[in-house]
């Protein structure tokens, strides 16, 4: 029986960072409630997360209770979270709605989308549907892709809303389009049903694939299905078995129910080469499923647009993390997320540090031919991990699906380098490296990429990007002199660039 996926995201918290050096007699009572709430929200996380030894909820509990009561808005949702999974505290679901509706009346975007949820499955609040899409509805401007998916399910199911297929499909694309598999199973099951869409069995097996190669349950019962009956592919009762069995592995019913009984219809040969492709899949996936015990994602690069610690990523790196880190050299500093613009894939972060920014240049325009080059970091997230040198040639001003927000480099360039900044030969940045027409493919940690990454949004979009955020637009250099030669101008890009540590 088919389901749609309403779902919570129980480890996502927002990332809001303060300053939590030592408080001076100079503060003002304000000031320093901020900055104690600060600290001991950070002090939550370092136990929750058990940095440097286990996890250790009990102390997480007590230290976000005190930043909460500061009224830290992060340490409110932790909080709310901890009561929620009865992690270092009794589980109490009144107790956690009320901890993250607070949350959420300070415009938090995970606390939104919690709060959202909370209100649609009547956990610690009365049901609501009509409330939960208004919380849902701030999450996702905000990009987050759990809140895009859960719209689109309550206007499949019809909750709150008038049904509406199509209103679904168009939300379940966007979040199925930042990879977030429970997004890509539902499209995929509006396809197979023409629900919204003229049906089309071969495009939802396309979006069965991709939440079934994330582990996802359910998208690798359907995909099976459509090997064993032959829908929207060639059949195959190796491959219907191998996606079945590994769906029943994850506990799916359905599954579980129908397993045995494709498994009888094999031949032993049959049954070896299924047990290979088994194999396969879990050694190839294994360290990027849902059920990965690393708290860690993928790493990637950002580069700094102000002196006062403003820089620029690519929103598919941060748009699921509860905690973001900014390395520069070899320290880390907590990184506050001030804007999003996922349709763009660019992400505005700050962190409390004196930096060197590289200068947008929107005046000059882009010539095919003309060299570039990019800084950015491996997939490693050791203290020594070093920055790497790539160049190249803009070979088309446009995207090779003819959007013409986008340059298209002749060099494929590394998934650590996604959210880098592409730079010209005189020291200034003229686009931020992200998908570009490859939206929908984020990169997993270690994987090496078949396709070229080479998609760079042009600087005047970051431009009318940042025009949203008038404090941070009055800050950027209003000028800056070309480099004095190319090494000049590798060394500024080295100094202007960062590494983003993102946390789950």
């Amino acid at each position: 029986m088919r389901r749609t996926l309403l779902f919570v995201i129980i480890s996502v918290l927002p990332v809001a960072y303060s300053q939590t050096g030592s408080p001076t007699p100079s503060l003002k009572p304000k000031d320093k409630g901020k900055e104690d709430g600060a600290f001991h929200y950070h002090m939550g996380l370092n136990y929750y997360d058990g940095l440097g030894d286990k996890p250790n909820y009990i102390k997480a509990v007590e230290h976000f209770k005190k930043a909460a009561k500061l009224n830290h808005a992060q340490a409110q949702g932790m909080l709310g979270q901890c009561y929620r999974n009865g992690r270092g505290i009794n589980r109490d679901f009144a107790k956690a709605a009320y901890w993250i509706e607070l949350a959420s009346k300070q415009n938090d975007t995970i606390a939104n989308f919690l709060y959202g949820t909370i209100l649609a499955t009547r956990q610690g609040a009365d049901l609501d549907y009509k409330k939960a899409m208004s919380f849902y509805l701030k999450a996702a401007a905000k990009g987050h892709a759990p809140a895009m998916n859960n719209i689109g399910a309550l206007h499949e199911q019809g909750n709150g809303v008038p049904k509406n297929f199509v209103e679904a499909a168009k939300w379940y694309r966007m979040a199925a389009g930042m990879n977030l598999a429970n997004a890509q199973c539902n499209l995929g099951q509006l396809y197979a049903s023409g629900r919204g869409m003229p049906a089309n069995p071969t495009e939802a097996m396309i979006w069965y694939q991709k939440a079934a190669n994330q582990d996802h349950p359910q998208a690798q019962f359907l995909l099976g299905s459509a090997y064993y009956f032959g829908k929207g592919v060639e059949r195959n009762p190796v491959k219907a078995y191998q996606w079945i069995n590994l769906s029943a592995n994850n506990g799916n019913p359905s599954a579980l129910q129908h397993r045995e009984t494709i498994a009888n219809k094999l031949t032993p040969k049959q049954m070896q080469e299924a047990s290979r492709q088994i194999s396969t899949f879990q050694a190839k996936y294994s360290g990027n499923t849902r059920r990965t015990k690393t708290n860690v994602q993928p790493t990637g690069t950002g580069f700094f647009i102000t002196t006062e610690g403003h820089l620029l990523t690519s929103n598919h790196l941060i748009n699921q993390g509860r905690r973001i880190e900014v390395r520069i050299k070899t320290n880390n500093h907590p990184a506050q997320l001030i804007k999003t613009d996922p349709a763009n894939d660019i992400a505005l972060l700050k962190i409390d540090c004196k930096t060197t920014p590289l200068f947008l240049n929107t005046q000059l325009s882009s010539d095919i031919g003309q060299s570039v080059f990019t800084i950015g970091f491996t997939n490693k997230r050791n203290k020594d991990a070093a920055s790497t040198y790539t160049a190249g040639h803009i070979n088309n001003l446009f995207a090779s699906n003819n959007d013409p927000r986008f340059l298209q480099l002749s060099t494929p360039i590394k998934p650590g380098n996604l959210g880098g900044a592409l730079i010209d030969e005189r020291g200034k940045a003229i686009g931020i490296i992200n998908f570009g027409s490859h939206y929908g493919k984020p990169p997993k940690s270690g994987e090496n990429f078949n396709h070229n990454l080479n998609h760079v949004l042009k600087a005047a979009h970051i431009k009318q990007f940042l025009a949203t955020v008038p404090l941070v637009q009055a800050r950027l250099p209003q000028s800056n002199p070309s480099a004095s030669s190319y090494n000049a101008a590798l060394a500024l890009a080295q100094k202007a660039t960062a590494f983003i540590l993102v946390y789950d």
